[in-house]
């Protein structure tokens, strides 16, 4: 049986029998209440700051799926539009006020409302891969203490989905600390993700969703976001080999979620993320054909400059270790990767791929392109490329 089937009948048996059992659940803890009657549905709002659910219908279906039908998720998008301040904080603060039942927000955004532990999610060259991404959020021993952490905030955690994996794109090369001096660089709010910024040289800037590219000379970005909100023409130049940070999605619910569904709501954050993790991976697939299109100019990073900008970061990371509880959490998920053994996980267009796993010194190097290359790549004979010579 397979482990999603393994959780419909787990979850099913608990829904079926929770009206005649009150013993305490060895996952959420507390009684657990009757469960609706049948072909009676609750509905849960879920805040959400985006135009569009997107990977959170993959969630949403497996509440439905996993509650046989029991518990739904209505998406209330573009919430909180036009009010100032930090929306998913705004969101936050909230669903800590019951004005809806579930939300979600980047774990950038915990360190504005002083919860920290969600700090190593997004430590700086970190997470570099979709795969060691969804291998951190399935591990329990990373995932739990940072859920339990919500409830200083008064709120219940559901679950930590995997997020997009986000890259420097600039309006020039940015392949190793010397380049960020002095960048205006944008972001979405966040203090370590401030903080990563500074270590680099270059001068943090909020971006808001969907925000003009006015006033920056780059910004910390995925590739979904960088084609839909076309900041590729305003700023050409992406790393291709360098992974910044992933932003996991931290899902959560105000206390007047009840234990039951709680429980409903945990397994299916847990049994979407697979699933989640090829969705983004899928959209980045066909995001990047897009931008490829358009005339985008992808850099890599050597080795030497990659682990020049791995130091760089070491004032963020000195700031995680201080933490008893960041420490271990950091400590878990180098253990993870470790085992993983996977690469940064690189994008590239046809023509502009990553350089390969040798090391490939730092220096100038110079290319001659003959008439016989243009002709070869089809230009065309009479084209004035080829008659220059």
């Amino acid at each position: 049986m397979t482990r999603a089937a393994l959780l419909i009948a787990a979850v099913s048996v608990v829904l079926a029998t929770s009206a005649c059992d009150s013993s305490e659940s060895d996952r959420v803890g507390g009684e657990e209440p009757a469960s609706p009657a049948a072909g009676r549905a609750t509905t849960l709002t879920l805040a959400n700051v985006n135009s569009e659910p997107e990977v959170l219908e993959l969630f949403a279906q497996k509440v439905e799926d996993l509650s046989r039908g029991r518990l739904k998720i209505r998406f209330e998008n573009n919430w909180g539009q036009g009010r100032r301040g930090n929306a998913e904080v705004n969101l936050i603060r909230d669903v800590q006020a019951g004005k809806a039942d579930l939300g979600w927000a980047g774990s950038r955004s915990f360190d504005l409302v002083g919860d920290r532990a969600f700090g190593p999610l997004h430590a700086p060259m970190m997470i570099d891969s979709y795969a060691l991404e969804l291998k951190v959020v399935e591990d329990e021993g990373v995932v739990r203490p940072m859920l339990a952490s919500l409830d200083r905030l008064g709120l219940e955690g559901v679950g930590v989905l995997p997020g997009p994996l986000r890259r420097p794109l600039a309006t020039r090369r940015l392949v190793a600390p010397a380049d960020w001096s002095g960048m205006r660089i944008g972001h979405a709010g966040g203090n370590q993700i401030d903080a990563s910024l500074r270590a680099l040289g270059a001068q943090p800037r909020i971006i808001v969703s969907s925000g003009e590219f006015t006033g920056f000379d780059g910004v910390e970005s995925h590739i979904t976001s960088i084609a839909g909100n076309g900041y590729n023409h305003e700023a050409p130049y992406l790393t291709g080999n360098v992974v910044l940070w992933p932003r996991p999605l931290v899902l959560f619910a105000a206390d007047s979620v009840t234990r039951a569904q709680l429980g409903v709501l945990q397994e299916a954050a847990r049994a979407a993320a697979p699933a989640v993790v090829g969705a983004l991976g899928d959209s980045d697939e066909e995001r990047m054909g897009v931008i490829c299109r358009q005339d985008l100019k992808l850099s890599f990073a050597s080795p030497s400059a990659l682990t020049r900008l791995r130091q760089a970061f070491r004032p963020v990371y000195g700031s995680l270790e201080r933490d008893a509880g960041t420490n271990a959490t950091l400590s878990r998920i180098e253990q993870i990767a470790s085992a993983l053994g996977e690469p940064p996980e690189a994008v590239s267009c046809d023509d502009q791929t990553p350089p390969s796993a040798a090391a490939i010194p730092d220096g100038t190097y110079e290319v001659t392109v003959t008439p016989r290359d243009s002709l070869r790549a089809g230009i065309a004979p009479d084209d004035p490329i080829v008659r220059a010579g």
